[in-house]
């Protein structure tokens, strides 16, 4: 299989994994909220990224050569932003609705591609976008197009929407780090961007917009915290 096959093959293992990830993710809310849920989350895979990128390509990969700078604000925008912004969505959504915004990462990803690059896809190409665009709004809209009027399409869809975005902009800047191996860029944006969440949370926090878990919350949701974490984060983010 060539590169091109394989790309479709990751990124249709990602896909696969995220859209199980927003209906587990949605019970985890039921005790702990995005803001603490993304720090638990982040800060256990950042970790086992940079024990990763350790092990695989040694103590020097783990430099910035510079960059720190860069890297953080995608990491944030990557990590920080899509995060946030989806649990934060989905906590006032249909975790299907999530599911499948979030599966339409590739489709996104050629729409913004399109624009910058203004080349547009070959025709076929375009009739896979509108199928899929027209099979999104569907299920986003239980099949009643008029329920957009009516607003039973809410803001929580629109930040799921957004954080996906934000996601397909970090993902493209990975291009900006050709020197860097796929492993590197994730693992050192990965723990820069969790500083961000780990500070918004802390933010959130203290003004009161945000609750702490207790250690029974977080322990009643392990399970769910452990897929979206390894699969969720890990193995899907890398793929």
């Amino acid at each position: 299989m060539g590169k091109p096959g394989e790309g479709a093959v990751l990124g249709i293992v990602a896909g696969a994994i995220w859209g199980g990830m927003f209906v587990i993710g949605k019970s985890a809310l039921e005790r702990v909220d995005a803001f603490h849920l993304t720090t638990i989350r982040y800060g256990i895979a950042g970790a086992i990224f940079l024990a990763l990128l350790w092990a695989v390509e040694g103590r020097e990969a783990l430099r910035f050569d510079g960059r720190a700078l860069r890297l953080w604000l995608l990491g944030s925008l990557g990590f920080a932003g899509f995060n946030l912004l989806a649990f934060t969505g989905l906590d006032h959504a249909r975790p299907e609705s999530a599911a499948l915004i979030v599966a339409a990462t590739p489709l996104a990803t050629a729409f913004i591609l399109w624009l910058r690059t203004r080349v547009a896809p070959r025709r076929a190409v375009l009739g896979t976008f509108v199928v899929a665009l027209i099979g999104v709004f569907f299920v986003v809209t239980h099949g009643d197009p008029a329920s957009v009027a009516r607003g039973s399409v809410g803001w929580g869809d629109a930040l799921v929407l957004a954080g996906v975005v934000s996601f397909v902009f970090y993902t493209l800047a990975a291009a900006d780090f050709r020197d860097f191996s796929p492993l590197r860029y994730t693992a050192l944006t990965a723990g820069l961007g969790w500083l961000t969440v780990a500070g918004a949370t802390l933010a959130v926090t203290l003004v009161g917009w945000s609750q702490q878990p207790s250690a029974a919350d977080v322990w009643a949701v392990t399970p769910q915290i452990a897929y979206i974490t390894i699969l969720g984060a890990v193995v899907a983010v890398l793929a």
